[in-house]
């Protein structure tokens, strides 16, 4: 999807969408909306979805190909999510109480001239959403970037996913539907159908480029995630893109780890690559035992290969994305050293299923194509001396399986700590909570702003800047919505 142009085509879809999002969104300044409309609004679009739980998992799991049991979590995750920001918008949470400096006393402690300063954060504008793939309802329609904006203040424009379009379109009817009943005159949320040829990305650079639009959320693809940030850069007044793409999210497991309880960690490993079909975020995409024992590292692959020689083929959650899983799964095995451990092969071009792949490479040069992402069913064992120095590659994730007393464990934390926005100890990456805590975000490539996470209350600063208002009098300075 490589941009060609700053200019915005016309798109009467995108513009009308963008332009009712904007009245709407500055309706809501000139007003002095308070934060409990945002609430109200928050909490409305959940009880929507909670009242159609069953119509909505059945819907995705038709057209995603997972499983009902994966989805009912993930619906539970999106329901709390709304009502987890319906609750901040509120004016007695720290994001929204302004910033009160008084002037000090005695005025000479005063850093600078003793004006007296609040601050605040305002929404930035309408935004726009790119919904992901692999999580049609976390990351859908009506996911963590929504949810988010909306708290924020900011009106979304949702672009659908080519690979659930009756799932994006069935929440966003939900949820219109429910917003009307609050106000027919608002327009805070707008849905764009996807083209008919997925590899038509018009409205896509439509959406980006739009004058109205203030920054976009995007899920996905390395190439997709650095084309859009690279065409938002090109606008004559750029705006921010918010990309979480690709990552291999490590795993380190020391030897003594492997000498105490290998069985029960190739076990856990095993079923976190394979939830889901392999298709999370967070999937462990290269587990490096740090050891120079073969017998170990072998017992370790032959529990791991069996997991995954126990496991049936499964379709993806698009003929795509199955082909390229295919396709680089393919590729890897010609890789000099890397051994396969699965039987299955995946060559079967036209199959929607693919069967889960796992490779193994043994003290050798680690090759760059197993530091790059591999959507789908499988992972890498990488085996190399303890003594070594471990590769620098950023993800949204490293894991540390290893004693809590082993004296090359403070390395350990502090590389995975340069080069992750979340590290993990004796578990998996899989898995994420959502609370004040939660960092989802990592280092170029995995995301494009490893100061912004993508997930958690703290996303809602990516719709927000700050403001600063000196020296006014009381009735005119910002107070709590």
């Amino acid at each position: 999807m490589a941009p060609k142009s700053s200019k915005s085509p016309a798109h009467p879809l995108v513009d009308t969408a963008a332009r009712r999002a904007f009245h709407t969104f500055q309706a809501s300044l000139d007003t002095a909306e308070p934060l409990t409309n945002r609430a109200e609004r928050l909490s409305t679009i959940a009880d929507a979805l909670e009242s159609n739980r069953d119509r909505v998992i059945q819907t995705a799991a038709r057209e995603s190909h997972l499983l009902e049991s994966e989805l009912a979590p993930e619906f539970d995750r999106t329901l709390n999510t709304l009502r987890l920001f319906a609750s901040l918008c509120s004016s007695t949470n720290p994001f929204f109480t302004p910033t009160d400096c008084p002037p000090t006393q005695p005025p000479d402690q005063s850093i600078g001239p003793n004006h007296h300063l609040i601050s605040h954060l305002v929404p930035i504008g309408p935004v726009a959403v790119f919904t992901a793939s692999n999580f049609p309802l976390a990351y859908g329609s009506l996911g963590g970037d929504t949810a988010s904006a909306l708290a924020a203040g900011c009106p979304v424009i949702i672009k659908e996913h080519p690979a659930h379009p009756h799932t994006g379109r069935l929440l966003f009817t939900l949820a219109s539907a429910a917003l009307k009943n609050l106000n027919p005159r608002q327009h805070w949320l707008h849905y764009l159908r996807t083209p008919t040829d997925p590899h038509d990305h018009r409205l896509a650079h439509a959406l980006v480029t739009q004058e109205h639009i203030a920054a976009v959320g995007f899920t996905g693809s390395f190439p997709a995630g650095t084309a859009l940030d690279t065409l938002a850069r090109t606008r004559p007044h750029p705006i921010p893109v918010y990309a979480e793409m690709g990552s291999i999210n490590p795993v380190l497991i020391t030897e003594l780890a492997l000498r105490q309880r290998a069985e029960p960690i190739a076990q856990t490993l095993a079923q976190s690559i394979l939830a889901r079909a392999g298709q999370q975020c967070t999937k462990p995409g290269l587990i490096i035992l740090l050891t120079t024992n073969r017998s170990l590292a072998q017992s370790f692959e032959d529990v791991m290969s069996n997991a995954f020689a126990r496991a049936e083929p499964r379709p993806l959650v698009a003929p795509w994305i199955a082909q390229a899983f295919r396709s680089r799964t393919k590729k890897l095995t010609t890789l000099r050293g890397v051994r396969t451990l699965t039987p299955r092969t995946n060559t079967r071009e036209n199959s929607p299923a693919v069967s889960p792949t796992l490779h193994a490479l043994h003290n050798a040069p680690l090759h760059p194509e197993l530091t790059e992402e591999t959507f789908g069913p499988h992972s890498t064992i990488f085996t190399q001396p303890p003594r070594k120095p471990l590769p620098a590659l950023n993800a949204l994730t490293w894991s540390i399986f290893a004693e809590p007393d082993e004296p090359a464990l403070p390395a350990l934390i502090q590389h995975a700590a340069a080069h992750a926005g979340r590290i993990i100890f004796n578990g998996p990456s899989t898995g994420l909570r959502i609370c004040a805590a939660t960092v989802h975000t990592g280092p170029f490539p995995s995301s494009n702003h490893p100061a912004s996470t993508a997930a958690g209350p703290h996303a809602l600063r990516r719709w927000s800047r700050p403001v600063c208002f000196q020296n006014f009098p009381p009735m005119l300075a910002p107070s709590s919505g």
